[in-house]
């Protein structure tokens, strides 16, 4: 089946909110609130739609079918511009391929018009399998945090960078 990495527009305002407010999806986000519906509608009109330094692209097939969606934040200054991001994809489409395919899409639009920024996202270490793909694909940690995810559990929060690792100490 063919993906395709296309920027979202209001017509993706409601499946985009169903992906975010998965239960699997969540688990794996700083915020794990469920959102309502009202208060998403402003924030992606607001930031996703009006905002020249946020986008969010949605991984579609040709029939319509959102399996997913990436979300992009352009930020930084001079030397240190960059370009962070974020992805969700529906449990049931995880493991066959569409991270993948948009992570090099995601790739292609850096060339092509961030060349200057550079590439980061974060991800909890428990989430062990978005983790492990990240680093094989070109993503090394370059920080990380506790975080509080709830009154009994700290999670570690790894911040990682696209590209050859540079020379320092780091212990993730």
């Amino acid at each position: 089946m063919s993906w395709y990495l296309k920027l979202a527009e209001k017509a993706y305002m409601k499946a985009v909110w169903l992906i975010r407010n998965n239960p699997d999806i969540r688990r794996n986000l700083i915020d794990k609130r469920n959102i309502p519906y009202k208060v998403h509608n402003r924030f992606y009109v607001n930031v996703y739609l009006n905002d020249n330094d946020w986008h969010i692209f949605v991984v579609v097939n040709k029939q319509g079918k959102v399996a997913g969606y990436v979300d992009v934040k352009l930020g930084g200054k001079r030397k240190r511009k960059t370009m962070e991001i974020g992805f969700k994809i529906l449990p049931e489409y995880q493991g066959i391929g569409i991270g993948k395919f948009a992570l090099n899409e995601l790739l292609k639009l850096k060339t092509e018009e961030y060349p200057d920024h550079k590439m980061i996202l974060t991800v909890f270490k428990s989430n062990y399998l978005a983790y492990e793909f990240y680093k094989k694909h070109g993503f090394y940690p370059i920080n990380t945090e506790f975080i509080d995810t709830d009154e009994k559990w700290k999670d570690e929060l790894v911040t990682m960078e696209y590209g050859e690792k540079k020379d320092r100490a780091f212990k993730a």
